[in-house]
């Protein structure tokens, strides 16, 4: 067809999106992102390779740069705006209790990593390296968030102090970043006119949307119009999205800044207004993203990647070397930041961890390369750089930070509202440690005649009782605190501080209930639990008594898949003993009903029925 688009080359690219991540997970020898295998792959069929796809291709052209606005779209949506204002502490680096806002040495360590960069830069560029002081600069500050979290993720460290750190540190680097890029690609193209100062009114633009969003989500009507039409073909939250990241993206280059910060920009608004623990609007994005646009932006990277120009030369060969020296000694500097809240080896694998760099250091690449700044040759160093920081900062990651296994026992009840006795005796009889924290002088009484374990909390100071009495190594903590204050203070400290990730409120307002579940806080509100207890019991009642009566001799647990051996199999080839089942998985915030050919992944939270037997020894074989 002579005026026909020619589907052969997009036809290579998405075979190659399909065949990458089957051929990476099969590597044992080396942990590698999908993503790097992507470049690879793109590599080996482009100009430097079998050249069998061409950089010129309009709608390859096209889908790379909107995968790469959209990239930066999911960057955006990745910024948790509550973790950037979270209080977090470290016990034991600087005496018990040591806390500071996540906030502020991640900014000293911005400043530290830009400061060092700028000299970095300015010794590549007098040594003929590079050209462009300001650039490589921004370059060498990137963090790549896409390899931290999961690394943070898979080493049990997330929701740490030390993980928390660095998530926060990853989430400036990254808007910082964007932001300086988008400013800077304005004074190299327009010079310093009033056209800078349009870059602030993107920002004012998204916080216009943000607050004008929110306020339309508390018109009932219209929240539950948008529910109705989110299913099925409707779709209309996903369309919402999209439509919000184009408006952006075209008003970003209308103003003259880069498209990557109007992208940024609409994903941190969707981070704002959507439920991060439950919401499947993520989920979503993310899968339209990775499923499609994203792995041809870096199949697309590797077509493009010059390798003759990099071997062109030595001096610029020698530039790989440099390059990779300065990413990471700039962050191993701005690293040192931390020495006050946690040890050598945690300082240093901070420094190697935020050292990984990959979508936002080839985008900044990329817009050099684009405006002149930055020589073809320069730019496949830095594609070079990028894998391989991916792949050697990872494995340093694990060698100089323990990993966490989170063998966490016993429950915490913290409180004195009177069903905290009934609901201690309870769990102890189900052969639960439980121990009761508690100001109330007259609890303290009458729980040492029951034998139950119970601190009383002087001058109701919980969180040095917390911290003396076992708080960080609970799988649970129940507040049954009446005030408010006291409960937002012990259910922060409980999640944040201590990394209970199974933290539960009992309390009687309503609006203190929302504002806990909104924080990730499972909430208890007796009047309702008491109406859905009872629904249960009428409408259900035999899964009620299996649930609730011991003397059935069927019990439920729920265990965070942890046995390696047993990630990836499907259910059909899971050998449990005895009697025991698995009744549902939760990954990612979804729960999944399965089936035989439901594959299980590190990680997910598996309930199993059954005797208690076999439930106990099917526990002990999937966290193991």
């Amino acid at each position: 067809m002579e005026h026909g688009v020619d589907f052969y080359p997009l036809l290579i690219v998405t075979a190659l999106a399909v065949l990458v991540p089957l051929l990476v997970h099969r590597l044992k020898f080396i942990v590698m992102p999908i993503v790097v295998g992507e470049i690879i792959a793109g590599v080996i069929v482009g100009q430097s390779g079998l050249n069998l796809i061409t950089g010129d291709n309009p709608y390859l052209a096209f889908l790379k740069d909107f995968g790469f606005s959209y990239l930066m779209f999911l960057s955006g949506l990745e910024v948790d705006f509550d973790l950037l204002l979270r209080k977090s502490g470290r016990r034991g680096a600087r005496g018990p209790g040591a806390e500071t806002s996540p906030m502020r040495p991640a900014l000293w360590s911005l400043l530290v990593t830009v400061l060092c960069s700028l000299g970095f830069s300015y010794y590549l560029v007098e040594r003929g390296y590079a050209q462009n002081v300001l650039i490589m600069a921004l370059v060498l500050s990137t963090t790549s968030l896409g390899v931290v979290m999961p690394v943070l993720k898979e080493h049990g460290v997330i929701r740490k102090p030390l993980g928390q750190h660095i998530l926060v540190t990853s989430i400036v680097a990254d808007f910082a970043t964007v932001f300086l890029i988008s400013a800077y690609v304005i004074l190299f193209t327009e010079g310093l006119t009033f056209d800078v100062l349009l870059v602030l009114l993107l920002l004012a633009a998204t916080f216009l949307v943000y607050r004008v969003a929110r306020a339309t989500r508390r018109h009932l009507p219209l929240e539950r119009l948008v529910d109705e039409l989110s299913h099925a073909t409707g779709q209309l939250d996903t369309r919402g999205a999209l439509a919000l990241a184009v408006v952006f993206i075209a008003l970003a280059q209308g103003i003259g800044a880069e498209a990557m910060l109007g992208a940024f920009l609409a994903g941190a608004i969707v981070s704002l207004l959507s439920d991060r623990e439950s919401s499947t609007l993520q989920l979503k994005l993310n899968a339209m993203g990775y499923g499609f646009f994203i792995p041809v932006f870096f199949i697309m990277v590797g077509v493009q990647f010059n390798l003759p120009a990099l071997f062109g030369t030595p001096g610029q060969f020698l530039l790989v070397p440099a390059l990779l020296g300065a990413a990471y000694v700039v962050k191993l500097a701005a690293a040192l930041v931390y020495r006050r809240y946690f040890s050598w080896r945690e300082v240093l694998g901070i420094g190697v961890l935020t050292s990984s760099r990959l979508s936002l250091i080839i985008a900044i690449a990329a817009v050099g390369v684009e405006i002149g700044a930055i020589e073809e040759a320069t730019n496949s160093a830095v594609v070079l750089v990028s894998i391989l920081t991916v792949v050697i900062s990872p494995t340093l990651f694990n060698r100089l930070v323990e990993r966490v296994h989170d063998r966490r026992s016993g429950v915490v009840l913290v409180g004195s509202f009177p069903p905290v006795t009934l609901v201690a005796q309870q769990l102890r009889s189900h052969g639960e440690e439980v121990k009761i924290l508690t100001g109330n002088e007259r609890l303290y009484c009458e729980a040492a005649k029951q034998g139950l374990d119970l601190v009383l909390v002087e001058q109701r100071d919980f969180r040095e009782a917390m911290a003396a009495h076992g708080v960080d190594r609970a799988r649970a903590l129940v507040s049954f605190l009446e005030k408010e204050s006291e409960v937002l203070e012990v259910t922060a400290l409980a999640r944040d501080s201590f990394g209970v990730e199974n933290v539960v409120a009992v309390v009687q307002d309503h609006d203190l209930a929302e504002r806990l579940k909104r924080d990730g806080i499972q909430v208890v509100e007796p009047g309702l639990s008491l109406v859905t207890v009872i629904e249960a019991m009428v409408h259900h009642p035999h899964a009620f008594s299996v649930l609730t009566q011991s003397d059935l001799g069927h019990t439920v647990e729920v265990v965070r898949l942890q046995n390696a051996g047993l990630a990836g199999n499907s259910l059909r080839g899971l050998s449990l003993p005895g009697d025991a089942l698995v009744l549902v998985v939760a990954r990612d915030g979804e729960v999944i009903v399965p089936r035989g050919e439901t594959r299980l992944r590190h990680g997910d939270l598996v309930t199993v029925v059954g005797s208690k037997e076999s439930v106990q020894e099917a526990v002990g074989h999937i966290g193991a």
